[in-house]
């Protein structure tokens, strides 16, 4: 760990600073930074959103939308909006998004994240619909003992 806190951008969001959990080396390619449960601390992130006093930003709603794992057309069918707002909205990324579809999102998140299995089957299906109607494919990807990670070959339909 270094003697500061690290910016963490990668996850889209510019106000996301690490105390720890970080492992900066310098290679012959320039720095590597490794982020130690990278998993962990999205879902951190995202509980921090949905559960924050502040209306959620289009950046925020980008990046819980991401984490839900649903197209902007799949997201935009749940809040019943056009994928042209959810566009929008993700496009303005400081712009805090409707207020309804604010406390929907949050709920969404909430009980999807609590393991909720009707909101985690709607938005399987989503996802679904969005590879059938679009051909958009999935990439699974498996983290194996000791050997990193690599294409999962053993994705269940």
């Amino acid at each position: 760990m270094t003697d500061k806190m690290y910016h963490f951008t990668a996850c889209g969001l510019d106000n996301i600073w690490l105390a720890n959990g970080v492992e900066i080396k310098q290679t012959p390619r320039g720095e590597m930074v490794k982020i130690h449960n990278l998993d962990g601390l999205h879902k951190a992130i995202a509980k921090s959103i949905i559960t924050g006093p502040n209306r959620i930003c289009g950046a925020e709603f980008r990046f819980l939308r991401s984490m839900l794992g649903v197209s902007q057309e799949g997201l935009g069918d749940i809040l019943t909006q056009s994928r042209s707002t959810i566009a929008r909205w993700e496009s303005e990324r400081d712009k805090p998004i409707d207020g309804a579809c604010d406390k929907l999102l949050r709920i969404i998140y909430m009980r999807k994240a609590d393991g909720d299995e009707r909101v985690g089957r709607l938005i399987d299906m989503l996802v679904d619909l969005d590879e059938e109607i679009h051909g958009r494919k999935r990439a699974s990807f498996r983290e194996y003992d000791g050997a990193g990670w690599a294409r999962d070959t053993c994705v269940a339909a």
